[in-house]
């Protein structure tokens, strides 16, 4: 009886197993299919990770995309480029597009009257170094101009009294000019002694062709023009300090008509001072470099032409990144 029970329990037992095995095939429940379920889990994720990363990082392209095309967008200003003009540097013109109206028409003023050969900007003013060709001394002003009225303040380099005789001076004129052009002035003290001398000279041979001596022979100052070539032309204006060194220097050199090279220092006012080079090409300027008073790269100007027509100005930094660019504003 107890064996027969035994027989039984393990015919159950068989019959359970194969009963259990048919649905366990059915639904695909062995040890193989759930890990290879579990690694397509694991791939999906990834997949749809991978996807929403992508996305992802298009958006963000094409925002970066977007911003840096608003961005130079925001540097294109539309302004006069003075076009017919070779005279005004192009930091000047971009200048005129960027201060309040009355400084505006203070520069405007100054720029169509005199040739500009330097500007600086400042916080609050604008400083320009002009040529004055009414100065029969050294022929340069300074100007500066308020940036909130247009105020301007003007001085001369070197001395700059009239030509007029008095009890203290005594002038001596070109005998064979038929206007009177100056060749010597003798500027005398309340005590009679001599206080300075000033010395003309239009000899094409001879270099100096101004010099301001004080009464013991020291220079004070001078314009020296120094030719090379047929064309070539270098000019240098001078003053010294009491101890005969260089206080200020304007120099300009010329190739024909193009000035190629402008340079201004100030012992007392050095960063007032720098270097401007000028490039052209076919008689029309293309590129203006704007060096700092030691000589450091400040700004690069890059002019571009259709038809003879100046059509932008682009502006980059000393880093030769691109800060601004001007285009020809449309004819009113």
């Amino acid at each position: 009886m107890e064996k027969k029970k035994i027989v039984i329990g393990i015919a159950a037992a068989v019959v359970a197993c194969l009963c259990t095995v048919p649905f366990l095939l059915k639904n695909g429940v062995t040890e193989n299919s759930v890990q290879e379920n579990t690694k397509n889990a694991e791939t999906v994720q990834k997949v749809n990770k991978k996807s929403v990363t992508r996305n992802v990082v298009k958006e963000i392209k094409k925002k970066d995309s977007s911003n840096t095309k608003e961005q130079k967008d925001e540097n294109i200003i539309k302004t006069d480029l003075y076009s017919n003009s070779n005279a005004i540097p192009f930091s000047v013109i971009t200048q005129l597009a960027d201060i309040t109206p009355d400084a505006k028409k203070a520069l405007m003023q100054i720029a169509e009257s005199n040739n500009v050969y330097m500007i600086n900007k400042k916080s609050d003013k604008l400083l320009l170094v002009i040529e004055n060709p009414s100065n029969i001394r050294h022929g340069v002003d300074f100007v500066e101009i308020s940036l909130k009225n247009g105020h301007q303040t003007r001085t001369t380099l070197g001395y700059s009294d009239k030509m007029q005789d008095s009890d203290n001076d005594i002038w001596e004129y070109d005998k064979h000019s038929e206007t009177p052009i100056p060749t010597k002035h003798t500027k005398f003290n309340k005590n009679g002694d001599v206080e300075f001398i000033e010395i003309w000279n239009y000899e094409e041979d001879n270099p100096i062709k101004y010099e301001m001596k004080d009464g013991e022979g020291k220079v004070i100052s001078l314009k020296k023009e120094t030719v090379s070539g047929d064309t070539d032309l270098r000019v240098e204006n001078i003053v010294y300090d009491h101890n005969g060194k260089t206080k200020i220097s304007v120099s300009t050199t010329y190739e024909g008509s193009d000035l190629k090279r402008f340079t201004y220092y100030n012992a007392d006012k050095v960063s007032d001072g720098g270097s401007v080079f000028s490039e052209y090409t076919d008689g029309a300027k293309t590129k203006e470099t704007i060096y700092t008073s030691d000589l450091k790269l400040k700004n690069i100007y890059n002019s571009e032409y259709k038809d003879g027509l100046r059509t932008e100005i682009d502006v980059y930094d000393s880093n030769n990144e691109e800060v601004a660019k001007y285009t020809q504003k449309d004819a009113n």
